[in-house]
């Protein structure tokens, strides 16, 4: 983590905001991976999906391994096909939460 600049927001010991509108906490930036932070790993899972429905029938290798490691790209596209209303759904809800509400 990086440290917060002197126009950060927050006093000592509390969580603010700086300029550009990042986190910042305890005087450094609150910066996670999308592992940790829930709406980022539900961001790239959705996008896992959609990627891996668009690219099943024009990619071979997805359709060939159905188990263990390399059956995962397979396991998504079958989710994004046959779930595909609620994929949508929740693809256009983290838009909108990503847009207007973050």
């Amino acid at each position: 983590p990086t440290w917060c600049p002197a126009a950060c927001t927050a006093g000592p010991g509390e969580a603010g905001r700086e300029p550009s509108g990042r986190r910042c906490r305890f005087g450094r930036l609150d910066t996670m991976s999308a592992i940790f932070d829930f709406t980022s790993m539900l961001t790239v899972v959705l996008l896992f999906i959609c990627t891996m429905a668009f690219l099943r029938p024009r990619i071979s290798w997805i359709s060939a391994h159905r188990t263990g490691f390399e059956g995962i790209p397979w396991k998504l596209a079958r989710i994004g096909e046959r779930a595909s209303p609620a994929v949508a759904v929740g693809c256009i809800a983290m838009a909108v939460y990503i847009l207007f509400i973050v």
